[in-house]
């Protein structure tokens, strides 16, 4: 895996956290929306209602497993990604460009929010990032990665 590829990850994660928790939440909705079983009725052999709600049950904990797994791993990603960006050191702008890194990966903030927080122009920033990137890459070398799953 590059550097680049490494990066997107780390940018990607919050964005698959929040979908895999949406569908567990769907699941979960599901589940409370299911009609209760009217004992009243004698019972048919063969009847499926019961394994419905069993088999929607299971979904949801595989669900959740699956989000807490991710959380897992992105709290472990984060946390190596931060260990990459510290680990830059370029003489002077390794400060500059451990933020820019730290506010675009870490923080999940648009390019405009960066400028405007660090006080520089839209193209700045991107110039700055490219720059960064590429310090980044002697950094992101030295590290183990961690693999998913």
């Amino acid at each position: 895996m590059t550097s680049k590829e490494y990066l997107h990850k780390v940018w990607m994660a919050p964005i698959r956290l929040k979908e895999l928790e949406r569908e567990e939440q769907d699941i979960k909705e599901d589940i409370l929306h299911l009609s209760a079983t009217d004992y009243s009725v004698p019972r048919v052999s063969g009847g499926g209602c019961g394994r419905d709600t069993s088999d929607k049950i299971v979904r949801y904990m595989d669900a959740r497993d699956k989000v807490t797994t991710e959380w897992d791993y992105w709290i472990n990603l984060r946390i190596q990604c931060r260990e990459i960006i510290m680990g830059i050191s370029c003489g002077e702008n390794t400060e500059v460009f451990q933020t820019v890194l730290k506010y675009r990966y870490l923080g999940h903030m648009q390019w405009e929010e960066i400028a405007v927080r660090m006080g520089y122009s839209y193209r700045r920033v991107t110039q700055i990032h490219g720059k960064a990137l590429l310090a980044f890459e002697k950094s992101f070398e030295r590290f183990p990665i961690i693999s998913h799953g």
